[in-house]
């Protein structure tokens, strides 16, 4: 019983951390292709 709501919560916190890693993720790539967007108007 005790391990069964141990994995359960170690499952939970892995989901959570992949969802923030994945948000970071694309906050970066957004941020990434905003100023390759900026520098590529700059330029012409």
């Amino acid at each position: 019983m005790y391990a069964a709501e141990n994995a359960e919560k170690s499952g939970a916190i892995r989901q959570t951390l992949q969802i923030i890693r994945g948000y970071t993720t694309n906050k970066y790539v957004t941020w990434l292709k905003a100023g390759q967007s900026a520098v590529t108007s700059y330029k012409l």
